[in-house]
């Protein structure tokens, strides 16, 4: 550029035109967000510099402004008071309303088409944000069921608000019962504990067990908290009412369902209804607020639903559960949740009946203790096979990367816990139970889904080893005890007695969870006939073969060592030392036929159609007719000894039953049997188990001295 003359300086004039339409590049809130501020500021960060008359002339209530804030569906805008900033990667604005914005309410913020950069160039597109405000107090968002009048109910609240609130400053109104005598106790005020609740957080609110409670199983936690002073316990049926005030005795929600006419302390919380909502009678249901944004204080923000979600969002309100799994249907279809956890994308199917399991291990180096993949494909393949799909949740252990990963058996909740010496399902400050460890490491959102499976050191007081497990019967909680054991991964030989163990104990301690007895339906033990790892003589050993040897494990057990049937050297086919993939772990399909001790024909072995003699008595002859035989070496020597169907009368839905019921349960019906909902209490009966013989251990030491 020049102008044709030798100078020194010259004055050059540029006239700079910025035809690049500008964007809006983040705001604060995003679109769609919930909890908003009443009384924040609205931060809109766009690309260019936004410096144009037009920004002096927004925030008026004629919605006519470039930008403009209204309550969705309302004509009239929110006036508001306008920030800006020049900043090196842009320009932002700050939009402050002149008055605090309206609770749970749905607002839209327009940024039009007349939005323009200093220049005068149009916005590239018009935006159109929407966000919810947060509530202005605690909300209550689900009431659980009541059957019985000494079921322990629950009261679910929600932070919707954007602040961490003190509970301290709360306290729950409801009518009561005496604990002593089950007496109607009239209208009574429960104060909460100090816990801080932080926004879009849950707490369940729950009474502490009184003194006739036979156990205490219910643990507070920081989704769990337990109120009440011994006396009294909150009541209601399908009808009543729940109300949360504040300290002042001021009302912060309320909720009446049923036939109830109570008013709350604050008269404008509850718009009269002539509709009548009753609470289920049925366990495992509640009634719920269907949405957390909204409140119109009255009845139309409730619905019944068929499925509680205690500590999470009430996203199930569909009332199918098809396969009897316990997970309802809805929750099982693509995109489907539970509570908020997202049980289709963690493998649930509709049609299919799934059981989870989530697995906390104690931190050790005993590998008795940490759970090993191959032995809980094994189980998750004795069930698929039955076409029962099985998800074990260890978290990140086989699963170190990023995210989640089902095939690896990693959902996100299973961890290792500290170790401690002894658990049982009894409490001590020394041996914390089965239950304590629930508490602190569970999700309170899980409980109706997920069993909870431990693996933990020992039962024993010392520590030292003895039952290999211990689990609820027809419940949800079990216990995997094979510290000390001596079991191990430094040969081939141990690490398949390791695995196999492990697979067997598992499978046998989840078939109690779900119904199964050591007999299939009965308590009686060692039933040769009776093809089963819930059978102690096929629990570690594995089952044996129809037809090939279909008898060693029972001589095994009684005859070790015996010339005539089972001498020293002798293995069993397919037993704990062979390779996991040979190794055998099954519930009964109830194929074999009974054996009668009072005339055992040794020549039909376990009656099965396919079987061979075995000789029972171990006296060298398989052709004997024995008479009072003492087959199983229990008291009785004339019994007959079932097999029992158990793949075709398991339970998996047992947040509907207390301690449930086996539906070939030859003693008690599920009707005889008392049901209780597992929020009232997350300890059902627990099935006996014993140790095994000291033969099991000194076997094990030799398999280890044996590969050294």
């Amino acid at each position: 550029m020049s102008d044709g003359d030798l100078t020194n300086s010259a004055e050059v004039q540029i006239e700079i035109i910025d035809t690049s339409a500008p964007r809006l590049m983040t705001s604060l809130p995003e679109s769609s967000a919930t909890r908003v501020s009443l009384t924040g500021e609205i931060q809109l960060h766009f690309d260019d510099n936004m410096s144009a008359s037009w920004s002096s002339e927004i925030g008026t209530s004629e919605c006519n402004g470039a930008i403009h804030l209204r309550e969705s569906g309302n004509q009239t805008c929110v006036e508001f008071s306008v920030g800006q900033t020049q900043q090196e990667d842009g320009y932002a604005f700050s939009i402050t309303p002149m008055e605090s914005l309206k609770a749970g309410t749905e607002y839209e913020l327009t940024i039009s088409e007349t939005v323009t950069n200093f220049y005068g160039t149009a916005i590239a597109q018009a935006e159109k944000l929407t966000f919810v405000t947060g509530q202005k107090d605690l909300l209550i968002t689900e009431i659980s069921s009541s059957r019985y009048i000494d079921d322990n109910r629950w009261v679910e609240i929600y932070n919707g608000t954007d602040e961490t609130i003190d509970l301290s400053n709360y306290q729950l109104v409801a009518e009561s019962i005496e604990l002593e005598n089950y007496n109607d106790g009239g209208t009574k005020v429960f104060p909460l504990k100090s816990q801080l609740l932080e926004p879009g957080e849950y707490i369940v609110v729950q009474n502490e067990h009184g003194p006739q409670t036979w156990q205490r199983s219910v643990t507070s936690s920081n989704q769990l908290m337990l109120v009440g002073d011994g006396q009294f316990a909150p009541a209601w049926y399908i009808s009543g009412y729940v109300e949360l005030q504040n300290k002042q005795g001021e009302t912060v929600d309320f909720v009446r369902f049923g036939e109830s006419d109570k008013a709350p302390a604050t008269p404008s919380e509850w718009q009269e209804s002539a509709e009548l909502l009753p609470v289920s009678n049925q366990l495992g249901q509640s009634l719920v607020r269907t949405s957390l944004l909204t409140d119109t204080n009255s009845i139309s923000d409730w619905q019944s639903a068929a499925f509680f979600t205690p500590g999470g969002n009430n996203d199930v309100l569909c009332d199918k559960d098809e396969d009897l799994d316990g997970i309802p249907d809805c929750s099982e279809q693509p995109g489907g949740t539970f509570a908020g956890l997202p049980l289709y994308e963690w493998g649930a199917r509709a049609g299919v009946r799934d059981i989870f399991i989530e697995v906390d291990y104690m931190e050790s180096n005993d590998a008795g203790i940490t759970p090993h993949k191959p032995a809980l494909d094994k189980v998750k393949a004795a069930f698929a096979a039955q076409d029962i799909a099985v998800h074990f949740d260890v978290g990140n252990l086989y699963h170190q990367t990023e995210g989640l990963s089902p095939e690896q058996h990693d959902l996100g909740g299973g961890e290792q816990i500290p170790f401690v010496q002894t658990t049982t399902f009894a409490s001590s400050e020394q041996a914390p139970s089965i239950l304590d460890h629930k508490a602190k490491h569970f999700d309170l959102k899980r409980r109706p889904i997920f069993h909870y499976m431990l693996m933990a050191n020992s039962q024993e007081a010392d520590g030292s080893g003895g039952s290999s497990g211990l689990a609820e019967l027809f419940g949800n909680d079990l216990i995997i005890s094979l510290g000390n054991w001596g079991l191990n991964l430094e040969s081939e030989l141990m690490t398949n007695v390791t695995y196999n163990y492990q697979a067997g104990t598992i499978m046998h301690e989840l078939g109690h969870n779900l119904g199964l007895y050591h007999g299939g339906n009965e308590n009686t033990n060692f039933k040769p006939n009776h093809f089963s790892v819930m059978n102690y003589l096929y629990q570690l050993s594995g089952l044996s073969t129809i037809g090939n040897n279909e008898g060693d494990r029972y001589l095994r057990r009684w005859f070790r060592k015996n010339e005539n049937c089972f001498p020293e050297g002798t293995a069993i086919l397919n037993g704990p030392t062979d390779d996991i993939t040979n190794f055998v772990i099954d519930y009964s399909h109830g194929k074999n036929l009974p054996l009668d001790e009072a005339k055992l024909d040794e020549s039909k072995g376990l009656n099965n159609p396919n079987s061979e003699a075995i000789d029972f008595n171990c006296n060298g002859s398989t052709s004997d007719i024995l008479v009072d035989f003492n087959l199983n070496d229990d008291s009785e020597n004339a019994s007959i000894l079932t097999d029992y169907d158990e793949w075709s009368s398991l339970i998996l839905n047992f947040t509907r039953f207390w301690s449930g019921a086996n539906s070939g349960h030859s003693h008690q019906t599920t009707e005889m049997r008392p049901k209780r909902s597992i929020m009232h209490t997350d300890i059902q009966l627990v099935h006996e188990e014993t140790a095994p013989p000291k033969a099991v251990f000194e076997q094990i030491k030799h398999w280890s001295n044996y590969q050294q």
